[in-house]
């Protein structure tokens, strides 16, 4: 007999259907396949969150498996949601698994992500604090640099459903000597002396390195505050067998010094012990470490001992970033950035790199520099939260006017999340930097994208160009542009919005035959090819380029203006007699 034909089953679902408007609560069925047999509305949504629209991850399935008849059993990975397995046909092994959770209130999913989101701001002054130490108070900034490591750590916790999504390879000594660095200036200011004994045999290892960096944490800080006499860390490393590290972290005090009833509040956990005494429990658990407490004449030890396997292949980029491929000499930069302090870091950096940088404070600034700059940037670094216009929206408008691979998009913000990262990508960043990050990393990554973009460019003008028949001139205007434009202000605000820039055009076009090509009009120049550009009047703005790139080299300048001339002419025609917005209701 088929399960969904077990009378047992029907009364299952039928008394479950009964219950859902007086139970608050996520209520889901699940076949031992892992197939819905029923599911309130708050329930599909438990299920759609856990399956990500694909299958049950191994987690879910693990404790389906080995989940005891008729106990409920808290879910791994899920606060507040329970499992109960129940029996339908002994004899033909069915089973059917309960899923229960509380359903969450508006308020408490709220609080939720303005958690999460208030981590993730934390990354902002961290920037600042970057920006003002670094070169100039190396221990500071070296502190600064492992808070922000202690903050990934914290994102990558609440976001990971199973600790396998943790585990990476790391080099446990090096995790120790960020900790032990961060952790001086405390030391200092306690007039403490820390000290660290890296081993002679390092390996890099495969496990959750943000688990032992919190359990590692929270034993040197306890060992810092509450400690006595030098406190000196210590790690062991030993090759157990081929292919398996035995790893001992070490906290050396004071002899008699160490109260023993903390040695068995981390052995055991105990609810009598404080909450960092429990935490590190919990991560020695995670571990499957084990706790001892170590003497020797005038000193005494916490040690916790544990297993992890050696890395296989570490890819180099995982390793200490390469130098930059090529120095970043002459390379244009624009950076928009609205925190004062970052955007001033920032700039310093790029231009003792050699880079020629220019800077905005707002989406908007940044955005009409971009479209404006002649030649164009080679790279905009840009943060994505932005007064005025934010960096997604300016990623669109610069990757529709594109020339040659310019500007190259790169995103810098504190948000990293698969959400932020996915949108990116669709605005046309090609990169995401995390905020803060330290100078040296991000002069490298910036480095390889404009290396890539200067390898891969041909040997032509950069500046586009309009080709002297007529038959074969660029389109007069940007369709993508234009339809920007019809969405954001109608088929009449457009049309308006591209007859200003198109006089514009006109009257620099006077301006430079009555004047010519100087200071006055190259000013003119400039505004007016930036007008062009963001309505979407490609061959009027071709032609207005044509004149910079024309005058800059002292050419002759009439047979161009001979050209604006006409692309201005052939433009305000199709936008009066039936262009890309249709005909003029005045005929004008």
């Amino acid at each position: 007999m088929a399960i969904t034909e077990n009378p047992s089953l029907k009364n299952l679902i039928d008394t479950l259907s009964h219950a859902e408007a007086a139970d608050d609560r996520a209520l889901l069925l699940l076949s031992g396949s892992g197939d819905a047999l029923f599911a309130n509305p708050a329930g599909d949504a438990l299920l759609r969150h856990w399956s990500h629209g694909a299958e049950l991850p191994p987690a879910m399935r693990a404790a389906m498996r080995d989940a005891p008849l008729y106990l409920r059993r808290p879910l791994p990975d899920a606060a507040g949601a329970e499992l109960i397995c129940l029996p339908l046909d002994d004899r033909a092994g069915q089973r059917v698994y309960l899923f229960r959770a509380d359903r969450p209130t508006p308020e408490a999913e709220a609080y939720r992500l303005i958690r999460r989101f208030a981590v993730h701001d934390l990354r902002s002054p961290l920037q600042a604090l970057l920006a003002t130490t670094e070169g100039q108070a190396p221990a500071l900034s070296a502190a600064a640099r492992t808070a922000l490591d202690r903050i990934t750590d914290i994102l990558a916790l609440s976001r990971a459903e199973t600790l396998a999504e943790l585990s990476c390879a790391f080099d446990p000594a090096t995790t120790i000597a960020a900790v032990v660095t961060m952790l001086q200036p405390l030391a200092q200011s306690r007039q403490v002396p820390l000290v660290f004994d890296p081993p002679p045999r390092r390996a890099e290892v495969q496990g959750p390195e943000p688990i032992f960096r919190l359990l590692a944490q929270n034993l040197i800080g306890n060992a810092v505050r509450h400690g006595a006499g030098l406190r000196r860390i210590r790690l062991r490393m030993e090759l157990d067998r081929p292919g398996l590290w035995t790893i001992t972290l070490e906290q050396w005090q004071q002899a008699g010094t160490i109260p023993r009833a903390l040695l068995e509040g981390l052995a055991r956990g105990t609810a009598e012990t404080s909450e960092g005494v429990r935490l590190m429990h919990a991560a020695g658990q995670i571990l499957h470490g084990s706790w001892d407490l170590l003497s020797r004449p005038g000193e005494e030890a916490i040690a916790l001992s544990f297993a992890l396997p050696e890395a296989a292949d570490l890819a180099p980029a995982e390793a200490t970033p390469d130098a930059p491929p090529h120095d970043l000499a002459g390379a244009r930069i624009l950076i928009i950035e609205d925190n004062t302090v970052v955007r001033d870091w920032l700039a310093q950096a790029f231009r003792r790199a050699g880079a020629l940088v220019s800077t905005a404070a707002d989406g908007m600034a940044g955005l009409l520099l971009a479209e404006t700059a002649a030649p164009a940037f080679d790279a905009v670094l840009l943060d994505l939260v932005l007064p005025g216009l934010d960096g997604l929206s300016i990623a669109r408008r610069l990757r529709l006017r594109e020339r040659r691979g310019r500007p190259r998009l790169i995103g810098f913000s504190a948000q990293d999340d698969a959400e932020t990262r996915a949108a990116c990508a669709e605005a046309g960043i090609r990169l995401l930097l995390p905020k803060p990050l330290p100078a040296a990393q991000l002069l490298t990554r910036v480095a390889h994208e404009i290396h890539d973009l200067r390898s891969s460019e041909p040997p032509m003008d950069q500046s586009p160009a309009v080709p002297s028949s007529p038959a074969q001139r660029i389109a007069l205007f940007s369709d993508a542009i234009v339809q920007e434009l019809l969405t954001d202000l109608g088929t009449e605000g457009a049309r308006r919005f591209m007859g200003r820039a198109l006089d514009e055009a006109a009257e620099t076009l006077r301006a430079l035959q009555e004047q010519g090509f100087g200071a006055k009009t190259r000013a003119q120049l400039h505004s007016s090819v930036g007008s062009c550009g963001i309505t979407g009047l490609r061959l009027v703005e071709a032609c207005l380029r044509r004149i910079q790139d024309t005058g800059r080299e002292s050419g002759a300048l009439a047979p161009r203006y001979r050209e604006l001339a006409e692309a201005i002419e052939q433009t305000r025609t199709a936008l009066t007699d039936g262009g890309p917005l249709g005909p003029s209701p005045t005929g004008r």
